[in-house]
């Protein structure tokens, strides 16, 4: 995964001070995500999902016809 097109922009950011520049204290964990592949990152996504989902790190959507207990949304996009 590369965040070469990702901008911050004007709210904080947890891992990026600005444009290709990690934090300090996430500078490791960007490289480790960089070092992986497309499917080792969906591999991982799907685990993480499985995860929340039996560990019960849901939320509600109350009227909505796709069901009410969902995950809190997180994506790769590749």
């Amino acid at each position: 995964m590369q965040f070469d097109s990702y901008t911050p922009g004007e709210f904080y950011d947890e891992l990026f001070i600005s444009k290709n520049q990690p934090r300090p204290e996430a500078q490791l964990l960007i490289e480790r995500i960089n070092s992986l592949s497309v499917g080792e990152l969906l591999m991982r996504q799907k685990a993480a999902q499985v995860a929340m989902v039996k560990l019960g790190a849901t939320f509600n959507v109350y009227g909505d016809s796709q069901g009410t207990e969902r995950i809190f949304p997180f994506q790769f996009t590749g």
